[in-house]
């Protein structure tokens, strides 16, 4: 039912057919037919596209979803465990086979994108500070007994030197005796 457009009363108008006009009851103005309907009528086509507009976005999110579903039960279909591992298998032989072009191809990369290539690995190490400090650890740990036998292997030179010297400044051997004597056995 349409109602007086007059923003004090908007009371609901009465239809007078003799005269095919509108009537406010409460404020007694009369209003022309053709300009309360279309009024009306815009008021309701507009409510009609929100509704619209609302139905469709229902619809849209339940045809999405569905289809997420149905992307999910073909993917699941495709890729088995079996198939992963033969896939990885695949990437790890194409890998060994193609490592030096792969690794050229990197390298020109990094070349010519040296700027976004030292962002993002300026990015990658600040998002990763503790795992490259496990890593770090992890190494360190793993190559500690190999650091000790070279810090050995370090100080027994330095020990032969020094007696290297004493003997040559003592002057009790020659150079050429001195050198026959240091030489290990292969």
């Amino acid at each position: 039912m349409p109602r007086c457009p007059n923003p004090k009363c908007n009371y609901p108008l009465v239809f007078l057919e003799a005269r095919g006009k509108y009537k406010c009851p409460l404020c007694g103005k009369l209003y022309i037919q053709k300009e309360i309907d279309s009024g009306e009528f815009l008021k309701y086509n507009e409510q009609q596209k929100i509704k619209d507009k609302e139905m469709l976005k229902e619809e849209y999110k339940a045809k999405a979803k569905e289809l997420k579903e149905l992307k999910k039960a073909i993917k699941s279909m495709f890729k088995k465990d079996a198939d992963k591992d033969e896939l990885k298998a695949k990437a790890r032989e194409y890998y060994s086979k193609n490592n030096y072009r792969i690794l050229e191809w990197h390298d020109n990369w990094k070349e010519t994108n040296r700027e976004r290539f030292s962002l993002t690995k300026k990015k990658w190490n600040e998002n990763n500070k503790v795992r490259i400090k496990q890593l770090e650890t992890a190494r360190r740990h793993k190559n500690l007994g190999l650091n000790h036998l070279n810090q050995r292997l370090n100080y027994l030179r330095k020990k032969q030197l020094k007696l290297a010297d004493e003997i040559l400044q003592n002057g009790s051997i020659d150079a050429a005796e001195l050198k026959q004597a240091f030489i290990s056995p292969t």
